[in-house]
């Protein structure tokens, strides 16, 4: 349950959010990553190489946060979290110029300042052709690495940088207020997309566990033949009987069947 609360105390409330410290030092080591990879989170990436190139980004990341070679709070004992890397993927994708501490850089993302800043908060789903649930690719990873499904994530532009980001649900809520955030939800839903994929997903959920219960139907009624391994005989038939009808016809006719079991199991 999400409380409705004043976006100034919001935003103010984010500052604890991390233990990372904006200084000059960590813009200076986190502007070093950007440069040498400053193609890697471009705006009209399709979202699949997007998620490969936060991969790949994220671990030099971690890297920059093992070694603690940011600026972090004195009391920090453990620099290596999901909000840090979160925080630092946003710097990656903000200008820094202006922006002197944590506050400032989430005060970027209110949505008054969004005009200013040309800085955008869409669903994921309403990126891009084609969109269709795929059990494969369902579970996608945020930027700060944490699971996300696909129909649950977000993608966050910044066209003054030319970059952005794909983040799930929690993550775009650390750096909104609650308010817009339920306005999003709420567009992500209405979306034919959006819908479509949901659709899809409900269809794929349902035929998964109808075979499911017909496996174990048969399961729990048949067991094995011992030649073709299909569960064709009845259980209650006496134990002696290791051979399904059909093998044992095929074994008689061997000539004429090829030895091959005459039974077919259907899908």
């Amino acid at each position: 349950m999400y409380i409705e609360m004043n976006s100034d105390t919001y935003f103010k409330s984010r500052e604890t959010f991390t233990t990372i410290i904006l200084t000059d030092r960590t813009k200076k080591v986190l502007e070093e990553l950007r440069t040498t990879n400053q193609y890697l989170l471009s705006i009209g990436t399709d979202y699949m190489k997007t998620l490969y190139n936060q991969d790949f980004l994220r671990e030099k990341i971690k890297y920059i946060l093992k070694f603690q070679l940011l600026d972090f709070k004195e009391e920090v004992q453990y620099s290596l979290t999901k909000q840090n890397i979160f925080v630092s993927f946003l710097i990656l994708i903000t200008d820094t110029t202006t922006v002197n501490s944590m506050v400032d850089l989430f005060e970027l993302y209110k949505e008054e300042n969004r005009y200013i800043q040309d800085i955008t908060v869409e669903p994921l789903l309403e990126e891009g052709e084609g969109y269709h649930y795929d059990p494969a690719d369902s579970l996608i990873q945020c930027c700060c690495s944490h699971n996300v499904c696909l129909e649950n994530a977000f993608i966050i532009k910044n066209t003054t940088t030319n970059r952005q980001l794909i983040v799930g649900c929690d993550c775009v809520l650390k750096c909104l207020p609650v308010s817009e955030r339920s306005l999003l939800l709420a567009k992500k839903k209405n979306s034919s997309k959006y819908q479509r994929y949901m659709a899809e997903k409900k269809t794929y959920i349902r035929r998964k566990k109808e075979k499911e219960e017909r496996d174990a139907f048969v399961k729990a009624t048949y067991r094995e033949c011992e030649t073709c391994g299909n569960p064709n005989i009845l259980r209650t038939e006496p134990s002696w009987k290791v051979n399904c009808i059909g093998c044992y016809v095929a074994k008689q006719n061997t000539n004429l069947y090829k030895g091959r079991c005459l039974i077919k199991l259907k899908n």
